[in-house]
């Protein structure tokens, strides 16, 4: 059976008491033993080991007694302990077993604690096995000297060689006699020829002893329970490091889609102005009457076909009427005309309920108003009011093509967003991440449709999506100013936006 022990930094001197054949001598042999063998080089057989270095191993273990050489039990020993005494220093490890024995008990016991001083006080590593009770109580109340037991198991009469360190032991003469079939009467005859201290010092002992057996089961068990419930720690923070991980994984992808989402609706949004904007130019370039020319040529030719008379005729136009009317169209484009306001701007004379052709559409709108200093006029296009310059427009008779059958993929665009968008939207209910790509969308709309102002209805509730929506407005590269709405448009419910010019 292994044993565990430990002293020599703070005590200089272990007492090792107990039962007999509770294993003390055994313990005593072991740490000379395993001294000599670590500084002969050789493994040594412990799971873990810190051993001194001493110049020389003193030891008076067994008996030697001599009836040739004259000498009793208590003669050996002493030969031994006169020869340890006259050589032992500091650097030496001293092993006495059965300190004192062999002789009267109270000389033997004043005899021991003698040597033991002498030892102290030379600083010697020692390591004594005794019975007696008065070593045991010279341990408690020195410095440098430290009690030790060995356990005995009295049920089975066997040691468990297990050394418990700081605690003196018990003999346990009286129980192993029992055991081993003593008369009960000899032993309590034995018990009351004790004496009282030592028998109190015998008590006290053994509730030590209890206590200590019980305190280590409770250290034990509050050991067992520590290290689940550290378990449980690192698994829950296991968990939490998971499940924030996987959090911030979501977010991270959320907002990455969310991102690829909106740049994308950008890209297309600029994609589409930018290519309108190609279009118009190009429709300046070549002069507005061609694209204007062009689709009344194809309404005329459309009437003539379906039977319907010119404006000014009661007959159906041919193809060189058609011809005819685009040419004085171009002419009248390019032949200055005077203009309603006093501005040095020059457009054609346009009146409210005119139908003019939309510049590089081929659809048609009303004017609604007549030209401002800046030469704009208003223009009704289905649901959709524009503000457009009056020097862009050509006046016709009707429609140049049905909407919807304009030339160009964007034109086509531009037409069904002018048929389709609301000049409102509302934010009812939705969140702000949800609001602001709803909104982002809708302007890229309202300005492919060139609605000059549009109105937003988030609400006033608690304000996060109004103050949101704003925020988002300020700067915005479509907006060119936006204003909270008058009492009869919705007052603080409502944010009204004016389009920039493209």
């Amino acid at each position: 059976m292994p044993v565990s022990v430990k002293f020599g930094s703070g005590e200089r001197i272990l007492i090792i008491t107990g039962p007999n054949t509770g294993g003390k001598t055994v313990t005593l042999k072991t740490v000379g033993l395993f001294v000599l063998m670590a500084q002969a080089g050789l493994h040594v057989p412990a799971a873990r080991a810190a051993l001194p270095v001493v110049s020389r191993v003193f030891a008076d273990i067994g008996d030697e007694q001599s009836i040739e050489q004259s000498l009793s039990t208590f003669s050996s020993h002493m030969k031994n302990i006169v020869e340890i005494t006259a050589e032992a220093g500091k650097d030496c490890l001293v092993l006495l077993d059965e300190l004192g024995a062999g002789t009267d008990p109270a000389e033997g016991a004043a005899l021991a604690l003698a040597i033991l001083e002498v030892l102290r006080g030379r600083e010697c590593l020692v390591v004594a096995t005794t019975h007696y009770t008065e070593l045991k109580k010279y341990a408690i109340s020195t410095a440098g000297v430290e009690n030790a037991s060995m356990e005995f198991d009295v049920e089975t009469l066997s040691p468990t060689f297990r050394l418990s360190m700081g605690n003196p032991g018990r003999s346990n003469a009286f129980e192993i006699a029992s055991r081993l079939g003593l008369a009960g009467s000899v032993v309590d005859a034995a018990r009351g020829l004790l004496d009282a201290d030592a028998i109190t010092f015998d008590d006290v002992m053994e509730q030590l002893e209890s206590d200590r057996r019980e305190t280590a089961g409770l250290l034990e068990e509050a050991e067992r329970a520590s290290e689940a419930a550290g378990a449980l720690e690192a698994a829950g923070d296991e968990r939490l490091r998971k499940i924030e991980k996987e959090r911030e994984a979501t977010l991270a992808k959320a907002r990455e889609e969310a991102e690829s989402i909106i740049a994308e609706a950008r890209e297309d949004a600029d994609s589409v102005g930018e290519e309108l904007k190609a279009l118009i130019r190009d429709a300046r370039t070549r002069g507005v009457a061609d694209g204007v020319a062009d689709g009344a040529s194809d309404g005329i030719a459309d009437g003539a076909s379906d039977g319907v008379a010119g404006p000014g005729a009661d007959t159906p136009m041919d193809a060189g009427d058609a011809l005819r009317r685009a040419d004085e169209s171009k002419k009248r484009l390019k032949e200055p005309s005077p203009c309603l306001s006093p501005s040095p701007f020059v457009s054609p004379r346009l009146f409210p309920g005119d139908m003019v052709a939309l510049p590089g559409t081929g659809s048609v709108g009303e004017v609604m108003s007549e030209p401002d200093e800046r030469g704009r006029v208003l223009v009704r296009a289905g649901a959709v009011k524009l503000t457009l310059a009056a020097d862009e427009l050509v006046k016709v008779d009707k429609p140049a093509k049905k909407p919807g059958q304009g030339k160009g993929r964007y034109a086509k665009i531009v037409i069904s967003k002018m048929d389709s968008i609301s000049p409102s939207i509302d934010l009812h209910g939705m969140n702000l991440d949800e609001a602001e790509l709803l909104v982002e969308k809708y302007l890229d709309d309202a300005l492919l449709a060139r609605m000059h102002e549009v109105v937003i209805c988030h609400g006033r509730g608690s304000g996060i999506l109004r103050d949101g929506i704003r925020k988002m407005l300020r700067g915005h590269k479509h907006v060119k100013k936006y204003r909270k709405g008058d009492f009869d448009e919705g007052g603080d419910g409502v944010t009204v936006v004016t389009l920039a010019d493209k």
